[in-house]
């Protein structure tokens, strides 16, 4: 069946356990900015549990998403709950704002292309890697697995991810990581990139010059930790921040340890259609953010 055949099935099974579950067609475009409603907003049928006045939203044609979460294409769309007696216009909200990506590389200065990694996959990209799990194999996984990680990092690769464990809203993998794009070495000092995500392309500065809203295909919640060993190099405590959270916020640190330094760096972005301030304030992220690509932190090289 299609969506409104699995939605129907999942009301219907519910009511049989004494549950209420309505139908809610949704729409996973942007749509126009009037209220009210129209034939052709929708285009996909979910599922609405409502609980304590609070509306709990599924989606059961995606077969991989955890309770609680929601693929990125449902979030924020506009539902209609089917409700006879309560019909409502919702926005869908947002759910869990842990990371979905959560990195922990440990590392060495002196070996940084073997580096090893544990990967934690919440919400959407839990999705992804039950999916992986559950219908690809070999080297397909792989490629799979390493693509959806790697498209979010800069200049650091993730290789060979291997299933550690998982629970009912996360999966864990272990791998190798490379990170020695990610420093720039000479004679004296070594440069650890402050900008550890890639969170837009360029070109999006291009929409300051309109009046439309912005509509981006996702929210990204990352965040990554790298414990680095520095035997002959030591640095002193920095940071970096841009955004205040409304929408998008990032955070990077540096913090010298007995090993060497631990470089935490969190990326979290609440809302994927933005109009007005958000949008203005989203494009000023973006231009710091681009602004900071240059700006490292320096770790020297300690004198004999």
């Amino acid at each position: 069946g299609d969506c409104k055949d699995r939605a129907y099935l999942v009301a219907t099974l519910a009511r049989k356990y004494g549950l209420h579950v309505d139908m809610a067609t949704i729409s996973t475009h942007p749509t126009p900015g009037f209220s009210g409603t129209g034939i052709n907003q929708y285009n996909h049928v979910i599922c609405s549990f409502e609980k304590d006045g609070k509306h709990i939203f599924f989606d059961p044609t995606d077969r991989y998403s955890a309770f609680g979460s929601l693929p990125e294409s449902d979030i924020e769309g506009m539902a209609l709950v089917l409700n006879a007696g309560k019909p409502q216009i919702i926005a869908v909200p947002p759910p869990n704002m842990q990371p979905s990506m959560d990195i922990h590389i440990t590392g060495d200065l002196e070996n940084p292309k073997g580096a090893a990694a544990r990967l934690i996959f919440r919400n959407s990209y839990y999705s992804r890697a039950q999916y992986a799990q559950q219908e690809l194999t070999g080297i397909d996984r792989n490629n799979y697995l390493e693509k959806s990680v790697n498209a979010i990092l800069q200049k650091i690769a993730i290789h060979n991810p291997e299933f550690e464990s998982e629970t009912d809203s996360t999966v864990i993998y272990k791998a190798e990581a490379d990170i020695s794009g990610f420093i720039i070495t000479t004679d004296s000092k070594k440069y650890i990139m402050q900008n550890a995500f890639m969170v837009a392309d360029a070109d999006v500065l291009n929409r300051e010059k309109d009046t439309l809203g912005l509509y981006l295909t996702g929210r990204l919640n990352a965040s990554l930790m790298i414990d680095l060993k520095t035997r002959g190099y030591s640095g002193e405590s920095a940071q970096a921040s841009f955004g205040e959270g409304n929408p998008v916020k990032f955070s990077a640190i540096a913090m010298p340890n007995a090993e060497g330094v631990q470089l935490r760096y969190n990326l979290s972005q609440s809302e994927k259609f933005l109009k007005g301030e958000k949008k203005a304030n989203y494009l000023a992220f973006c231009k710091g953010y681009f602004r900071n690509k240059k700006n490292m932190f320096i770790l020297t090289k300690r004198e004999k």
